[in-house]
């Protein structure tokens, strides 16, 4: 997955599913093959243990592609995932599971709250000149 709206369409029709410090959103992929997109932030470590963090959770999607269905994927880690390989295979079939498990949604997500305040939201009126 490479654009914006790939991604939209992942969190607002998607299911989640969770697993200690991993959230995965799972979305029909508009092709036969299942395709990954990846959101780390910065709160996950420094640039070092984010593209790590990123390997490990390629890796994980390149061994169990085969055994699912064509989603999009978006993986979604926090700072407390783990390291290592082991853990982040455990972490990302127990979210992926977690995930399938889970009813497709009927309609998309609500817009976010705050996103919706503040496309409502007025601008405040300038301060009146006294003439002074």
């Amino acid at each position: 997955m490479r654009t914006r709206a790939d991604f939209d369409r992942a969190f607002r029709h998607g299911r989640r599913g969770s697993a200690g410090g991993l959230t995965l959103v799972l979305g029909e992929a508009p092709g036969e093959e299942s395709r990954l997109g990846l959101a780390v932030s910065r709160k996950v470590g420094n640039a070092v243990r984010r593209n790590r963090v990123r390997r490990l959770i390629r890796e994980c999607f390149r061994l169990y592609r085969p055994s699912s269905p064509a989603l999009d994927i978006v993986a979604v880690p926090r700072a407390e995932v783990p390291d290592d390989l082991a853990g982040m295979k455990e972490l990302f079939l127990e979210a992926l599971e977690r995930g399938l498990r889970r009813p497709k949604r009927s309609g998309p997500r609500p817009a976010k709250k705050r996103a919706a305040a503040k496309a409502t939201k007025e601008k405040p009126a300038p301060p009146a000149a006294d003439g002074k």
